[in-house]
């Protein structure tokens, strides 16, 4: 296995809801001079393996699982970077069974806190604040989503070196 594989698992909003979130993230991107990527909630990332593996496990459990409605109902801002601004999604059970059967299917221990990130960045919390006005963020919520697609993602390094495997 390569040491660069490292894959995580997308939930993407369809087409009406993923347009308007893109659309935000490729304004704010482009305001704040960060990196541009597609509006997604990561249901399970790290993945290491080698990407055939993934795909076989991915392929056998995929047909089950789709689709899922989840809601996105509040704003929120930390000091990490993939999830500096963000979309805090609602816990569901539906949401939360996927997570466990792909947690279990790829080995993944990691504390699930779903949401969709709107900004990669180190930016202050006041510029942050400032954003979150600017564009009414808040005004958009709760906005409910359809997933009606997974995709894989090798997600290794920065943004613009990620590439999608597997829808």
């Amino acid at each position: 296995m390569n040491p660069l594989d490292e894959y995580s698992i997308w939930l993407k909003p369809t087409s009406e809801s993923f347009l308007k979130l893109k659309n935000l993230i490729g304004k704010i991107a482009e305001e704040t001079d960060s990196p541009v990527f597609e509006p997604h909630v990561t249901l399970v990332g790290g993945i290491k393996n080698d990407q055939e593996s993934v795909l076989n496990i991915l392929r056998s459990i995929r047909p089950y699982t789709i689709p899922l409605y989840l809601t996105l109902d509040s704003v929120g801002i930390s000091d990490s970077y993939y999830k500096s601004l963000f979309l805090h999604c609602t816990n569901s059970e539906p949401l939360n069974e996927l997570r466990k059967t792909y947690a279990e299917a790829f080995s993944s221990t990691g504390i699930f806190e779903p949401h969709l990130s709107l900004l990669y960045s180190n930016l202050s919390a006041d510029i942050k604040e400032k954003i979150i006005e600017k564009y009414s963020i808040t005004q958009i919520l709760p906005l409910s989503i359809e997933i009606q697609d997974l995709e894989l993602w090798h997600a290794h390094g920065t943004p613009d070196l990620w590439r999608k495997i597997y829808t």
